[in-house]
């Protein structure tokens, strides 16, 4: 799921979740890009990214950052990756002598290689896997999932699909999935996955307040 923040469910032959995390930024940093350097919400179709090499030797020190070497579980968001971050790599981008479409370029690929990053390095060693079905804005921005093919470590079997593929719309999922959230929370049914998330055990998230 290639949101705001990316990250990545794993799924076994038995269609059970072993590992769920956050791998880093997802479209944060290049929306954020495109609205400060192009006035726009994002680069739609990845045109702005492809238009430009990415700083290959910046990328390779934007990687090295704490939060990709974390183990999961793990999570992160705006407090991390959010406008200061970017706003600060943007500044650094324009003391390297770099174009407008070359920073966005350049976050386009650290997204890419974020997401192959964790895979391989966190994955791949548990399960691997034959097929990527991807999700969230991000799937539509085609430098960035061609990027992200590219960095891959291996071919996959069953290939890269999408959420249509499956007879669901990537746009609604997360509204799928807080229904399944209040239904399981309505019986008193647990939804909690621990073995993707570090708890315990197994419990009945959330609560019900009638007025």
């Amino acid at each position: 799921n290639i949101g705001g923040i990316a990250n990545i469910t794993v799924l076994n032959e038995d269609g059970d979740a072993v590992m769920a995390f956050d791998t880093g930024p997802g479209n944060m940093l290049m929306d954020h890009a495109m609205s400060k350097l192009f006035g726009e919400e994002f680069d739609e179709g990845g045109v702005i990214a492809d238009s430009a090499q990415p700083d290959e030797k910046w990328l390779t020190e934007l990687l090295a950052q704490p939060y990709f070497q974390v183990k999961p579980p793990k999570t992160t968001g705006r407090e991390l990756f959010g406008t200061q971050y970017c706003n600060k790599l943007i500044d650094e981008g324009r003391k390297r002598g770099l174009s407008n479409e070359a920073i966005v370029s350049t976050f386009t690929s650290l997204t890419a290689r974020s997401i192959a990053d964790a895979y391989e390095r966190f994955v791949l060693p548990v399960e691997k896997l034959t097929m990527v079905v991807l999700g969230g804005g991000g799937a539509d921005n085609a430098t960035l999932c061609k990027r992200l093919q590219k960095a891959w470590p291996h071919e996959l079997a069953a290939g890269w699909k999408r959420h249509e593929d499956f007879g669901m719309s990537t746009k609604y999922k997360e509204a799928l999935l807080f229904a399944l959230l209040a239904y399981t929370t309505h019986f008193g049914i647990p939804n909690n996955v621990p073995q993707c998330t570090g708890a315990g055990g197994r419990v009945c998230l959330g609560k019900i307040v009638r007025p």
